[in-house]
């Protein structure tokens, strides 16, 4: 009997991925007789050469050190992007949308301060300031609509 050294894939998707297959077309392949039941990678391949089960098209075939490599380069993507919010060079969305709702609030408190400051000085009516204060309502209201459809 013959001992592989070989290690097993960790899942059926893995052997899927590694074949080149779907996980549907492999869970057909295991109920066919004489289907390995083990995840060993190198029996898969010899049971589809003996059974000319042939390559699904569209679909690469890859080696297990691709997916682990595709594996480890995600990994460390997330942790930059961790090492990136801790560093504070990157913030959530409730923190951007905070930020902006607070500058809005922030320029409201100055344009009405400005208004009532200046009013008098361009002549300004109590109705056109009042019209002036609805259109910055309205400007306003918007901003705070944008600000939460923020996909961020």
């Amino acid at each position: 009997m013959k001992v592989s050294t070989e290690k097993p894939a960790r899942t059926w998707q893995e052997v899927a991925d590694i074949l080149g297959v779907s996980r549907q077309h492999l869970s057909k392949w295991r109920k066919l007789e004489g289907a390995p039941k083990t995840k060993l990678i190198s029996e898969w391949q010899e049971f589809r050469v003996a059974r000319d089960l042939g390559v699904v098209k569209n679909r690469p075939q890859e080696s297990r050190e691709f997916y682990l490599t595709q594996k480890a380069q995600r990994d460390v993507e997330l942790q930059d992007i961790k090492i990136a919010q801790a560093r504070r060079e990157l913030i959530s969305t409730v923190e951007a949308k905070a930020a902006v709702q607070t500058m809005l609030a922030i320029q409201k408190t100055g344009y009405r301060k400005l208004m009532q400051r200046y009013a008098n000085r361009f002549g300004l009516s109590i109705d056109e300031q009042q019209e002036a204060a609805k259109w910055w309502d309205n400007a306003e209201t918007e901003m705070v609509k944008a600000v939460e459809e923020l996909r961020l």
